[in-house]
């Protein structure tokens, strides 16, 4: 891509001015044609936000091209592996996989049930909802959400998707609901993209900037309030 420039002194005075500029580039196909800063030596390339911050992503494993889904197959997404990869920790989860629902396994379903969201297997009606809120549990305890900076989620997905997952409610009709992982995340405010969104420019901007300043805030301990007042402001 030409006529992306970087600044390097602008890196040196303030940090988050180096990011927007890096944020401000318009939608390619793939971040390998963006012009990278030229660090010291001539052999030596490397993207000017990796000297700045790496923050940790979650990311739906079948999004990294991992085999975990129902039908034991994947849904590998090569642009937001090319897009994140160079500056950011990737931590790749299937909250089904982890609850021990196997691969492959049957397909499950969101369901309204007295004001409750179940999760159930769509033939048995076996409901697995706590198997997978046990394993949220297990992973929050393990890796402290604190530490978790965004989220790429699989859209539609009854564990993953946000706002996009179909619900049956009580007199059969379909909604649109988030998945358990996806809600419990969202209660902890970290910021949540899905592969879809991520292919938009604007939203996929937007979560990046979020991203960065959660895990600028976290890491500097600058702004004690992180959980509020960076993703209220920046959604103005």
């Amino acid at each position: 891509m030409s006529g992306w420039s970087y600044d390097e002194s602008n890196r040196a005075a303030n940090p988050f001015e180096a990011l927007k500029q890096i944020l401000t580039f318009r939608n390619d196909p793939s971040y390998d044609e963006i012009e990278l800063h030229r660090a010291g030596k001539k052999s030596e390339w490397r993207h000017p936000v990796n000297d700045i911050i790496k923050p940790r992503i979650l990311i739906s494993s079948c999004l990294m091209g991992e085999e975990v889904r129902y039908d034991g197959s994947h849904k590998k997404n090569p642009f937001i592996i090319s897009a994140l990869s160079r500056w950011s920790q990737l931590v790749p989860l299937c909250p089904e996989v982890e609850a021990g629902l196997g691969i492959p396994r049957p397909p499950i379903e969101l369901v309204s049930e007295k004001e409750s969201v179940l999760v159930v297997e769509v033939e048995s009606r076996r409901d697995v909802t706590e198997k997978i809120r046990s394993a949220i549990s297990r992973f929050a305890e393990q890796q402290p959400l604190g530490e978790i900076h965004g989220a790429i989620l699989k859209s539609r997905s009854p564990s993953c998707g946000k706002d996009t997952t179909p619900l049956i409610l009580a007199d059969e009709t379909v909604s649109n609901a988030s998945g358990l992982w996806a809600e419990h995340l969202s209660r902890e405010n970290i910021p949540i993209i899905d592969e879809e969104q991520f292919a938009q420019l604007q939203k996929r901007r937007l979560f990046l900037k979020e991203v960065l300043l959660r895990a600028g805030y976290h890491k500097t301990e600058v702004n004690q309030k992180i959980q509020e007042w960076p993703f209220r402001t920046l959604r103005r």
